[in-house]
């Protein structure tokens, strides 16, 4: 590891003559010398306009109402330190260390590719700050309540959709003990257990929802994927349309969101090519070398990452994969916490994502873990309400009480859709014959778990 970091300290020193990165934190003295040192190494390098870098602001935060797991989209959104100008130009250290780290992935191992029943497990570690849902009258003390949940999460999915997260929490931490005496007679208790949740997630090419982004037709050239980052044409619509208020992410936004994850279909050309297109991002900052709360050292940048706000990425110096992302908008990973106000202060991907069985799912999911699967995209033209006329006509026939759903994709007017039974044997050949008669949708694909 520190082999890399000093070729990445030489490669800095080259750009910027003043000095190697430092390992002191994002907001200390130290890392805005270097900014200015790589601003001066930049403007007078490379002729380009000189900017000034103003002290950290104190993070905002804002509050959203909690959504249900089955809910189109569940939304965890952070606040993140105020970024100058989006217009501001990426300062050619930062670049120079993204097309260096951009070389390290191309030579990474290739994701897992899934077979059958095989579902995709990805493990994390997050810090969310939390609040008591707001609804109602509150007291001052319940209004102020905060807590920092820490917990070791969990998550499975399939290349049909569907996926299931489970949270186990390792820590709570109140702001005050009057804060902890006001929740608690609110009657608003905060998890000490496993909180499994299945669900369905729409994403990728074909929808958009809660759960694994499919990446598998990303482009892999660095100026087809930067051209798709900055337009939003990426055909993910959580990242090209996402579900929160009027928010946009911007080019950089929509890269951190690839890089969290949880990810099917990614390549090590894709991920090269991601960190070459963040390369040519205006306004991406190289913040230092840096520790991540799991202890692992990395390359520290940061970047706006829309409406404002900018998020902090740790990139490994061996395979440039992400170590840690502070103040990260992620509206895929679901918070399964079932708490009023989500804000993720940092989270660090654990280890590397595991290609698993069905039957290897722990037990806590036992009942929520679909056993047969039919998913499909309507046809253009086809309404929401038209498909879920056609679904209650049809559920009825079915066994096992299945469930099913619709959520947006990223052509207007169509809709992942599917069907899904937790029978003991169900009856997928069945349902996909129902759904051929429809007339209503095609790319029917099924599963058994």
């Amino acid at each position: 590891m520190r082999t890399d970091i000093d070729h990445i300290d030489a490669l800095v020193k080259r750009v910027d003559p003043v000095g190697p990165l430092s390992l002191a934190g994002p907001d200390s003295p130290e890392a805005e010398g270097i900014w200015e040192r790589v601003q001066a190494a930049t403007s007078l390098g490379t002729g380009a306009p000189s900017f000034s870098h103003p002290r950290p602001i104190r993070a905002r935060r804002l509050v959203l109402p909690a959504i249900s797991v089955g809910a189109v989209a569940t939304a965890v959104i952070l606040v993140l330190q105020f970024l100058p100008t989006p217009a501001m130009q990426a300062p050619s250290a930062a670049a120079a260390v993204l097309r260096h780290l951009a070389d390290k992935a191309a030579a990474a191992e290739p994701a897992p590719i899934l077979k059958g029943d095989q579902w995709l497990q990805s493990e994390f570690r997050v810090s969310y700050l939390v609040a008591p849902p707001h609804e109602g009258p509150e007291s001052a003390a319940l209004q102020s309540a905060r807590a920092v949940v820490t917990v070791n999460a969990e998550d499975w999915a399939n290349d049909l959709s569907q996926y299931c997260s489970q949270q186990v929490v390792t820590s709570v931490v109140y702001n005050s003990p009057a804060s902890q005496q006001a929740w608690s007679s609110a009657g608003i208790g905060l998890p000490s257990t496993a909180q499994p949740e299945c669900g369905s997630g729409f994403l990728g090419k074909d929808g958009q929802g809660s759960g694994t982004l499919d990446v598998a037709q990303l482009p892999t050239d660095p100026a087809g994927l930067a051209q798709a980052l900055e337009t939003g044409t990426t055909g993910i619509a959580a990242l090209d349309q996402p579900l929160v208020g009027n928010h946009h992410f911007t080019p950089f936004g929509r890269a951190v969101m690839l890089l969290v994850g949880p990810t099917l279909g990614a390549t090590p050309a894709l991920w090269s090519a991601l960190l070459r297109a963040m390369a040519a991002m205006p306004g991406v900052a190289l913040l230092g070398t840096e520790t991540t709360d799991s202890g692992t050292t990395g390359v520290a940048l940061a970047g706006a990452t829309g409406e404002g706000y900018r998020t902090t990425i740790i990139l490994s110096p061996s395979t440039g994969a992400l170590l840690e992302a502070r103040n990260v908008l992620a509206f895929q990973l679901v918070a399964g916490l079932g708490i009023g106000v989500i804000a993720i202060q940092w989270l660090d991907p654990a280890g590397i994502p595991q290609v698993v069985d069905v039957n290897m799912l722990p037990s806590s999911l036992a009942g929520q873990v679909p056993t047969g699967i039919v998913s499909a995209v309507t046809n253009p033209g086809v309404t929401l309400n038209r498909w879920n006329t056609w679904l209650s006509s049809v559920l009825p026939e079915l066994p096992g009480n299945p469930s099913a759903g619709a959520g947006v994709t990223s052509t207007p007017g169509v809709y992942g859709v599917s069907v899904v039974t937790r029978s003991p044997d169900p009856d997928v050949a069945g349902i996909k014959r129902l759904f051929q008669r429809s007339g209503l949708v095609h790319g029917i694909r099924s599963a058994t778990g």
